[in-house]
């Protein structure tokens, strides 16, 4: 058997009272000195562009996007509305859910450069106050907004003056390779796995069926089961809704335990198996969370967890033929 370990650094973003930059191993509160040294050297930066947002309505997608440009262009990044013309283009994902003291607002950055390549993520949340309401995008108002840009810059920032410092000094490290972008983006990048063992050839069908996963709070079983499903088929794996003969299964497991009233440890375990039914491999994910923050919508917090098993699921599955 082949036992992969995934370090998956920010299971699930810290909230509004957290330090964020803390939590995904990027700088934020930079004194003065550094400050003024990152914004000169972002105006070295190529052509960066926004994608549409992604799960937002329209009225605050519009305030949203305006907000991270203007905090952009503030920070003298090259932003583009010509998305042909950009070297990287800024990808963002909302979702807004009710909790019992208001709403909670979970997103994800992606960067990609103009190959497809994708190089570095930022994952964040913020708690909302208000009245309990089932609409939590009501509650989204222009503080919240501008926290988010202000927030969701700053680390951006940092990744893209460290990688432009990077490539500089060394002219093979280009961001088309992610292997060797910044350490700063190694340290915060979700999708690839750290793997010991080694990892051999399997054989048999191609046809994977994931079966739900087993013991996660909130919305988990549904949210981390999808999530894990479209990041298999994203790498092109074929799926099965039913058990194939000799077709792979992917079991998913997560256990939580309590550290402390204000704290939690999580642990997503998911089991590979082939058609006879021996395990062939394991992905295991670790981290620790802010007590009672998955016994709700999990949103983008499913997507990165999937995102970081799935390379690792990929090589215990049957190579293509």
């Amino acid at each position: 058997m082949i036992f992969i370990a995934v370090l998956l650094v920010n299971l699930t973003a810290c909230d509004s009272t957290s330090n964020l930059g803390s939590t995904l191993g990027s700088t934020v509160g930079l004194n003065s000195k550094t400050a003024s040294k990152t914004q000169a050297n972002s105006q070295s930066l190529k052509p960066i562009a926004f994608a549409p947002l992604v799960g937002v309505p329209a009225d605050v997608s519009k305030k949203m996007l305006l907000a991270v440009k203007s905090t952009a262009r503030a920070k003298k990044w090259p932003v583009t509305e010509d998305l042909s013309k950009a070297h990287y283009l800024v990808n963002g994902h909302f979702t807004a859910y009710p909790t019992n003291t208001g709403g909670k607002l979970s997103y994800i950055w992606d960067v990609k450069n103009n190959k497809g390549v994708h190089l570095h993520r930022v994952i964040g949340n913020e708690l909302v106050k208000g009245s309990k309401t089932n609409n939590a995008w009501s509650l989204i108002n222009d503080s919240i907004i501008t926290k988010v840009a202000d927030t969701s810059t700053g680390q951006l920032n940092n990744w893209f003056v460290a990688n432009q410092q990077a490539t500089t000094k060394s002219p093979t490290n280009t961001p088309e390779d992610p292997t060797r972008i910044s350490p700063i983006a190694q340290t915060q990048k979700t999708d690839e796995p750290l793997i010991t063992g080694a990892v051999g050839k399997r054989t048999g069908t191609n046809l994977t069926l994931v079966q739900p996963v087993v013991g996660a709070p909130g919305d988990g079983r549904i949210s981390l089961t999808n999530a894990l499903r479209h990041e298999l088929k994203k790498n092109g794996v074929p799926l099965s809704t039913r058990r194939a003969p000799g077709g792979y299964t992917v079991k998913g497991n997560v256990k939580l335990e309590n550290l402390s009233k204000k704290q939690q440890k999580i642990q997503i375990t998911w089991n590979v198996y082939d058609g006879q039914g021996h395990r062939v491999g394991t992905v295991s994910q670790k981290n620790t969370v802010p007590a009672g923050s998955l016994n709700g919508a999990w949103g983008p917090t499913a997507e990165a967890a999937a995102s970081a098993a799935a390379k690792g699921i990929v090589k215990l599955l049957p190579s293509k033929k």
